[in-house]
């Protein structure tokens, strides 16, 4: 007989451990399909989700969300995502065929770039999707403070 798969239904304000090391975590809150949320806190032992409610984000990404459904992604509850926390970053792309560069903007869904100087994008993150093995590369490179 198959096993059924579970199915990972996301709810603005999830907050999730992730296993960085052997017994040390960094923790993520689900925004919307387009915005994860990461924060500067390291733990040793498992945190409660209401110790993040009014945290500043450390950085944000767009995640896959099969990251979240990874062995070492752990959901450990939900809380009202801070209002800071969700604004959406500024982000671009650059064609590969052009070069040419764009910034990311949540107006139009048919057309959500606009041309952009390169000046315009040296201080932005640049658009990405990001896998679980990704995320934990660029939280281990943000790291900040330890609980």
């Amino acid at each position: 007989m198959m096993e059924k798969r579970k199915v990972l239904r996301l709810k603005k304000g999830d907050i999730f451990k992730l296993k960085i090391a052997d017994n040390l975590h960094g923790y993520m809150q689900y925004v919307e399909p387009t915005l994860t949320i990461f924060f500067s806190v390291y733990s040793k032992s498992s945190l409660d989700a209401k110790e993040f409610v009014n945290i500043p984000a450390a950085f944000k990404l767009i995640v896959y969300k099969s990251a979240f459904k990874n062995e070492n992604c752990e959901k450990i509850g939900n809380v009202p995502v801070f209002a800071e926390n969700a604004v959406k970053p500024t982000t671009f792309k650059q064609d590969i065929i052009s070069g040419g560069l764009f910034i990311y903007q949540d107006i139009d869904p048919l057309d959500p770039f606009r041309p952009a100087t390169f000046e315009e994008c040296t201080e932005i993150e640049k658009t990405s999707f990001w896998e679980f093995g990704h995320v934990r590369s660029k939280r281990n490179s943000n790291h900040t403070f330890q609980l």
